[in-house]
This record gives structure tokens, C-alpha cells and sequence, in this order.
């Protein structure tokens, strides 16, 4: 199960002030965190969500203050599994990129006056539920589905068009608006879920 087993977060610290001591938490944090995606993608998952959250999120924030520490290798970069060998790859036209995760108020504050900074001007948010899906990027051309892929590790994923046709609120073509024709080139991203109802009949 996604939930199973480890709750504890007395080991996950504040980031230290000196270089060698957050060298020495990140080297520690490191395997633990490549270890947990590895588990989460082959269905063995032996921690909590929250966990690996809290675990990785202290990873980022050693990197942000250490930037040494953010190696182009360090786990902090992975995004989903590795493409595996069932399906054809499909490298993706741009990178796609995970969540950030914040933990309190404050984090979120900070984030939407970066984010309000950034764009020079106040933004109007929503807030919903998080689907936890299967991250997937379709592309369409003149308005035709051509290529439907996974995430994968954010630059090559998978391919899932034939499977994806199966989808019934998937337009397989789009129609175009009375006043904007269609763009030669779309891609959306989304989540695929199954409605828990539905997953019940199953």
C-alpha cells in the first residue's frame, strides 16, 4: 500500500548553518530518497507519502541554501519512473515537471507572492483536491490526437496512445471555436483517474 508502514519524521531536521554539516545530511537524506522512487515505481512502497514529501522537500532546501549540493544526478531532479521496455519512447516537446510541495501556511504565502512578484500583479487563485492519477501528456495536430505519452522521467516518456483512444472523455479530435481556428500544435496535461465508483464495479 501507498500508506504503509514508516510515520515518523524526528529525523528530518532544520537545514544547517554550515556547508559540511549539510553535506553530511544531504549524502544521508540522498539514498533514502532514491531509494523511496525506486519502491513507489515498482508497486513496493514502504513509506508514507507524507514522508518522502518531508524528506525531499529538506533535500531542496539544503540545495537552495548549498547550491554545491544540487548535483545533476541528485534525486531532487527525478521526476517519475523510467520509461520500461513494453512501450515505445516518446520524447516529450517540453520538459514536464513535477509539483512543488509546501507544508505550512506561510510556504504557500511565500510561493504566491513569488509566483504575484514574478508576473507583476496579483493573481486569483483555486484551490481543489489533488487527483493522484497517472500523469499523462497528449498532444494534438491540426486538431487530431496524435500522440498520447506517461511523464516518464519528465523528458521521455511513454508511449499510451493506442491505450488512451479507450478513454471516453478523451477527444479524439477538437473542434474549432467560431471565432479561433486551431492551433497546428496543442499538448495537454492532466491527470487519467478512475472514478472510485467506477472502480468499484470493476
Amino acid at each position: 500500500g501507498k500508506n504503509r508502514a514508516v510515520s515518523d519524521f524526528s529525523e528530518l531536521s532544520d537545514v544547517p548553518a554550515d556547508s559540511r554539516s549539510a553535506a553530511l545530511r544531504w549524502e544521508e537524506l540522498a539514498p533514502q530518497v532514491a531509494s523511496a522512487q525506486r519502491s513507489y515505481h515498482s508497486g513496493f512502497n514502504d513509506i508514507t507519502d507524507e514522508h518522502y514529501d518531508r524528506m525531499i522537500h529538506e533535500m531542496r532546501a539544503l540545495e537552495a541554501a548549498f547550491p554545491e549540493l544540487a548535483v545533476p544526478d541528485s534525486p531532487t531532479t527525478a521526476v517519475g519512473a523510467v520509461v520500461t521496455s513494453g512501450f515505445a519512447p516518446v520524447t516529450h516537446l517540453e520538459r514536464l515537471f513535477s509539483l512543488q510541495d509546501v507544508f505550512s501556511f506561510e510556504e504557500l504565502q511565500n510561493w504566491y507572492v513569488g509566483l504575484a512578484t514574478e508576473t507583476h500583479g496579483a493573481l486569483t487563485c483555486t484551490a481543489e483536491a489533488k487527483i493522484d492519477g497517472l500523469a499523462l501528456n497528449i498532444r494534438y495536430e491540426a486538431g487530431k490526437l496524435t500522440v498520447a505519452a506517461t511523464r516518464g522521467d519528465g523528458v521521455t516518456g511513454e508511449d499510451v496512445t493506442h491505450n488512451m483512444r479507450t478513454v471516453k472523455n478523451l477527444p479524439l479530435r477538437l473542434r474549432p471555436l467560431s471565432d479561433r481556428p486551431l492551433p497546428l500544435r496543442l499538448e495537454v496535461r492532466g491527470e487519467v483517474m478512475i472514478n472510485r465508483a467506477v472502480f468499484e464495479r470493476l
